[in-house]
């Protein structure tokens, strides 16, 4: 199926997994133009209708046969097959890692890195999508003041006024040159299906840097009818039930990408990454770029 280009006015629903208590810390955006997202939405509330769930989230995914795991599998399979394969839709989701030489810092300020880790991800979507109007939506977050950024935007292009943050006023005057953010909203996870999708795939992502190797293993003996290891693979110890449905998950997510040649592998670096640039669906560990990346401080 040909790709469509997105529409220049852009919507764009994040959210974070993992963030300031483990080791991986992942942020996802899903973005489309009104029209697309909107349709996505219907969509997914119908499959939230149909399950008698409140809300979908990658924590409470623990049973194969749990109505928490089909509204999973089912979110993942729409957005996917219907959005994301055609290029109507980005699924953008940056992962890093606390322990490596830009984030082992003392002092490190974990709030002022979520909102530079913001800034290269929307710097991403801006690069590939080139929006003319741009509405991000950021899941509410008591421990992050998302509100400062607000104070920092007009409603019509990109104005840097007095902020708590400065490393917010950073993000915004470089991001300026990529598109125009007509505005940031925080909203309740709880009501936008849409916030519900980006938190799956944060949760998926960082769970697979958790747990690739046992998840590649599991993936690998399971896609043989018999049912016998593989050579070189080492005996699979018991796993817990929430595991095995997790890697479910991704083993869904993993083979539609492969029917819809959308890049992304496990198998080589034992976590969801994407292999093409131009791949609708963006897997992005980030990597130190040289020695002067280091994480900002807390100020004194």
């Amino acid at each position: 199926m040909a790709r469509v280009r997105i529409s220049l006015v852009l919507e764009s629903y994040c959210d974070t997994s993992g963030i300031f208590d483990h080791r991986f810390q992942t942020i996802a955006a899903i973005t489309g133009s009104h029209k697309v997202v909107h349709l996505l939405r219907d969509k997914l509330s119908q499959t939230l209708e149909s399950k008698h769930v409140s809300e979908a989230k990658f924590a409470d995914v623990k049973k194969l046969d749990s109505s928490e795991f089909g509204t999973a599998e089912t979110f993942l399979i729409d957005s996917i097959s219907s959005f994301v394969a055609s290029g109507l839709l980005r699924v953008d989701v940056l992962t890093w890692d606390t322990t490596d030489s830009r984030h082992s810092i003392p002092g490190r300020d974990d709030v002022q890195n979520l909102s530079r880790m913001y800034y290269h991800l929307l710097r991403h979507i801006a690069i590939k999508s080139h929006p003319e109007s741009w509405n991000i939506f950021l899941d509410v977050n008591e421990r992050v003041e998302f509100r400062s950024l607000l104070s920092c935007l007009s409603n019509s292009s990109i104005k840097v006024n007095a902020c708590q943050i400065p490393m917010l006023m950073e993000m915004i005057r470089k991001i300026e040159n990529f598109g125009i953010i007509n505005k940031v909203t925080e909203i309740d996870s709880k009501s936008e299906p849409l916030v519900q999708l980006a938190d799956i795939f944060a949760g998926i992502t960082r769970f697979s840097f958790e747990s690739g190797k046992q998840c590649w293993e599991w993936i690998a003996n399971n896609s043989i009818p018999t049912q016998q290891i593989l050579p070189g693979l080492s005996e699979l110890t018991p796993i817990r039930r929430s595991d095995e449905c997790r890697y479910q998950l991704i083993l869904t997510l993993y083979n539609l990408s492969k029917k819809h040649r959308l890049y992304v592998s496990l198998k080589t670096e034992k976590h969801l990454v994407t292999k093409r640039s131009s791949s609708p669906l963006n897997f992005w560990f980030y990597i130190p770029q040289n020695e002067n990346d280091i994480a900002p401080k807390k100020v004194k």
